[in-house]
């Protein structure tokens, strides 16, 4: 007689599983165009820079809206290559202010979600590539201060989001907030200094 055993469970090679990996995930859009930004309102024929993070081996990758709504032309920039891939808008959400976007090739690494509770006290981090040309990627520590804020501004009408200490500057919109496991939390989307 044998005593079952579970089955082992594969993980995806590519899928990061540790926080030194994330930015491997984690993507600079530069977009040039006409857009609307939550900072400095609405700016045309001009260049800007954001975050985002790729979800999916094939290239799938979500940013925010404002980063990418407006734009002409969009080149994303993954860790390692010096070459600009192009990527194209799948689908937004003005409201939550959320984009995906499909990045040209596949064989990526990606993020995972978080399973479980996302409470006050967590350990956070932020990653992105904060501020316009900038091309080194940051990684900003804190922890949730407040898990359930309104999220209504002048650009979007998000029910729920989360206050954190971590510091969020411009062109960290669209980056991912990670635990200390490598696992998304939710999307980086507004600084305010007051808070």
């Amino acid at each position: 007689t044998a005593i079952p055993t579970e089955e082992p469970v594969v993980s995806n090679p590519l899928a990061v599983s540790n926080l030194q990996d994330v930015r491997r995930a984690t993507i600079r859009i530069q977009a040039q165009g006409s857009f609307v930004d939550p900072e400095f309102g609405e700016m045309l024929n001009t260049a800007g820079q954001g975050s985002g993070f790729i979800i999916d081996e094939s290239g799938i990758a979500v940013t925010n809206n404002h980063v990418v709504t407006g734009a002409a032309f969009l080149q994303v920039f993954v860790e390692g290559e010096r070459t600009p891939r192009n990527a194209r808008i799948l689908g937004v959400s003005e409201c939550s202010d959320l984009a995906v976007i499909d990045i040209d090739g596949s064989g990526y690494p990606y993020l995972e979600w978080r399973e479980g509770p996302i409470d006050v006290g967590l350990d956070i981090y932020a990653a992105g590539f904060p501020f316009f040309g900038n091309e080194e990627y940051t990684l900003t520590r804190g922890i949730i201060s407040k898990a359930r804020v309104i999220g209504e501004t002048n650009w979007a009408s998000v029910d729920r989001v989360l206050e954190i200490d971590a510091t969020i500057n411009p062109g960290n919109s669209g980056g991912p907030l990670i635990d200390a496991d490598g696992r998304l939390v939710g999307v980086n989307y507004a600084g305010n200094d007051t808070t």
